[in-house]
């Protein structure tokens, strides 16, 4: 069964490919474009909210909302108002979606390779371990810009696995968001090393076509995947002989099918979390610090 979620909304395009050959980063950004239709502005959705939002506030004064859960509802209303004023304001290109190409294992094609790649042992870390690079067009407002910022996600994350390096992560996410503590103590103190005969973690797309979730009138961008986890890859610690099974560690992504989620906030793509309030997973250097929220 494919992942299930309360509260949400995607209009992606129906029929799946469970077992579809792989599709690169750079192929999607060559599809045409759907004709474009009319919408309203994303600021003036925002300035839509504020009547709802005022009435939660008044509300509140007034004694109506007295729990922590419409409390909280209001504060998300106005960091949600704060965000969409940061969306663009043309629309979203999804470009042509044909089945043969738009599904299937995520693959990044951008890398930086210093020597011929040689696999973990119990001897040795993997050496010459190839580090991915931020491609061109990554963060275009459109179906090719939201697949490679996805990829590039995936392989920065793999990367880590590999060799402790958080530099790639850290251009799209803080990697404590979902790094476990554990597991970057043991890297940060030299305690040893991944083993695994493949990545960790390997996505496959398997709904044709880009879904849109709509959370308090945001316009987020959604992938139907499935994420393969490699549960036989281990952290060997050298000192000791000890192989800890990677699962251990995973905060997250344990679940096997999932909805791989962005919004495309000042001209760049912001990971969503896909949880119930859309939590947004800012870059090191993003904020919402001088908007109202």
């Amino acid at each position: 069964m494919g992942p299930q979620r309360k509260e949400q909304e995607t209009n992606g395009t129906l029929g799946s490919s469970p077992e579809a050959p792989p599709v690169s980063s750079g192929q999607l950004l060559a599809h045409q474009q759907e004709p474009r239709k009319l919408r309203f502005s994303r600021r003036a959705l925002a300035v839509a909210g504020v009547g709802t939002l005022g009435a939660l506030f008044v509300g509140r004064q007034t004694g109506i909302l007295a729990t922590n859960e419409e409390k909280q509802e209001v504060r998300l209303l106005k960091r949600d108002r704060a965000l969409i004023a940061l969306e663009p304001e043309e629309k979203f290109d999804a470009g042509y979606v044909d089945r043969g190409s738009a599904a299937g294992f995520m693959v990044y094609t951008a890398y930086e390779r210093n020597g011929r790649y040689v696999p973990a042992t119990e001897e040795h870390a993997a050496q010459n371990v190839p580090y991915p690079v931020l491609q061109p067009g990554m963060n275009e407002y459109n179906r090719g810009g939201f697949y490679i910022f996805q990829a590039y996600f995936y392989a920065a994350l793999n990367y880590f696995y590999y060799t402790g390096d958080t530099k790639p992560l850290s251009e799209v996410i803080n990697p404590d968001e979902i790094i476990s503590p554990e597991l970057l103590r043991l890297y940060r103190e030299n305690r040893g090393w991944l083993i695994a005969n493949q990545d960790v973690y390997r996505v496959q797309v398997t709904i044709p076509g880009i879904g849109r979730r709509q959370k308090n009138s945001r316009n987020i961008s959604e992938y139907q995947a499935r994420r393969r986890i490699r549960d036989e890859a281990v952290f060997y610690v050298s000192e000791t002989g000890e192989k800890l099974p990677i699962d251990k560690f995973l905060k997250t992504g344990e679940e096997e099918y999932a909805f791989l989620c962005a919004e495309h906030l000042r001209g760049r793509w912001v990971l969503v979390e896909d949880d119930k309030d859309a939590t947004p997973l800012y870059p090191p250097g993003f904020s919402l610090e001088g908007l109202e929220v």
